[in-house]
């Protein structure tokens, strides 16, 4: 039985690498000390068998089950021995955002949202039904046939999937709400929290302006969203503190322009909905 291995990698342009591993025996392949990678990393494991320590909480991995790390998680491959192993790990560098400069800024939400050690497992059948594998099989083709559309295409296949990987792990709390829905009065109440979420309002105020009970309001909002007109503004609020954030505010001035009155208060709002710090999250951009 053959009980080689073989490790091949590929880089575009310093925006996001590929490696590929395959063979028997891989275990010579990984780091046995704990480690953390400098980039965005997205683990496929094609064919595997055994199990990852992320920032101390152990995790069983089998075929076809993906693991998303940030550039700080540490971590540590344990795979079985004498089986044969198949993963493709995506290392993705935050400048590919550069490229698309309209790009939504919630693209790494599934790396940022979430605290470290948690939320980074993502089963295979969750792979399968959302089409991340295929997404991966597709990056993986594109590099390994070498031309400037290919390598184009891999970027944008890049983003795509960056775009998935949020719809299918952010836990629903989290997720956009719609836009549009099939109530009118909705879309213009979502349109109008929009436009004015920093802003000192409140739920009667939004009530009265749509000429509908605030019970009435409340009700079919979140029947059609998911979540209420408050917890809306508190969304908006909370990706506004992230985009001033990126801009270079400071905490506490980005915590008043987005509409928070005390710091401490919206202190304790951001770690529960994100599950990390101001600070913490100001480290990730780094």
């Amino acid at each position: 039985m053959n009980k080689s291995f073989e490790k091949t990698f590929f880089n575009n342009n310093n925006l996001f690498q590929l490696h590929h591993l395959k063979g028997f025996n891989i275990a010579h392949a990984y780091s046995a000390e704990p480690h953390y990678d400098t980039h965005l990393t997205i683990a496929y494991f094609k064919h595997f068998c055994g199990n990852i320590k992320i920032e101390g909480n152990r995790t069983e991995l089998n075929d076809g089950d993906i693991i998303l790390l940030n550039r700080n998680e540490i971590h540590c491959v344990f795979p079985e021995s004498d089986k044969f192993c198949e993963r493709i790990t995506l290392y993705i560098s935050e400048n590919i955002l550069k490229i698309f400069p309209s790009a939504p800024t919630e693209l790494f939400d599934a790396f940022r949202k979430r605290p470290l050690g948690k939320g980074n497992f993502i089963p295979a059948k969750t792979v399968s039904s959302t089409g991340i594998d295929r997404l991966l099989e597709d990056i993986y083709l594109l590099c390994t046939t070498h031309s400037p559309s290919n390598e184009a295409l891999g970027i944008c296949k890049t983003v795509e999937l960056m775009s998935v990987l949020n719809r299918a792990i952010i836990p629903e709390n989290n997720a956009v709400i719609p836009s549009n829905t099939d109530v009118p009065t909705v879309n213009k109440i979502i349109k109008y929290l929009s436009e004015h979420f920093s802003e000192d309002i409140t739920c009667d105020e939004i009530a009265a302006k749509f000429n509908i009970s605030k019970f009435h309001m409340e009700k079919i909002f979140k029947s059609k969203t998911g979540i209420s007109p408050w917890s809306y503004v508190i969304k908006r609020r909370l990706l506004f503190f992230d985009d001033l954030i990126k801009m270079g505010y400071r905490a506490e001035e980005a915590c008043y322009k987005c509409g928070f009155k005390n710091y401490s208060n919206f202190y304790r709002l951001y770690k529960k909905h994100t599950g990390m710090s101001p600070l913490e999250f100001k480290q990730h951009l780094k």
